[in-house]
């Protein structure tokens, strides 16, 4: 019974593989011994801790699509920084200012930008705090017409008295 009542509550959640890998026999103990070990121990902070470096790791920016833009990919980072942060109420060391900032510019591969990084990198005001590098990096990408340069199909039949075959 308070297995069937565990399995109902952890129901759609990163738990629910926990639980049914017990399904068969039901037993409620291994479970719980199970997700205590998964969710509350120093095991899972620190495996909690490796998918958010994972995750801010592969954060990449290749330029400007229907559902991927800069804005976007600044949030996501400073998600990711924030529940690092989070993260040292629980005993972990969280990840310092500079190797969050790397990975930002290194995650950044759109070719148009590479001077822009460049130059961030090299001020000493800008490469110090995230906000003002985002914000100079935002500024190259709206002044910049091919970072934000978006893939469309052509449409057009003449371009400069050229006639295009589609």
């Amino acid at each position: 019974m308070c297995y069937t009542k565990l399995k109902i509550i952890m129901q759609d959640t990163s738990a629910e593989t926990c639980t049914d890998k017990f399904c068969k026999t039901c037993n409620f103990c291994a479970v719980y011994k199970k997700l205590r070990l998964m969710c509350l121990g120093p095991g899972f902070t620190q495996h909690h801790a490796g998918q958010l470096k994972d995750e801010l790791r592969s954060l990449k920016y290749k330029g400007e699509y229907k559902n991927n833009n800069f804005q976007t990919c600044i949030a996501q980072h400073e998600r990711i920084y924030q529940q690092m942060q989070n993260l040292k109420t629980e005993g972990h060391a969280g990840i310092n200012f500079g190797t969050s900032l790397r990975y930002f510019l290194g995650g950044i591969e759109e070719p148009s930008l590479k001077t822009a990084i460049q130059i961030c990198e090299s001020q000493d005001h800008i490469s110090i705090d995230f906000q003002a590098c985002a914000s100079y990096l935002t500024t190259m990408v709206q002044k910049n017409p091919a970072a934000k340069q978006v893939n469309v199909a052509a449409t057009a039949t003449k371009v400069d008295g050229v006639k295009i075959k589609n």
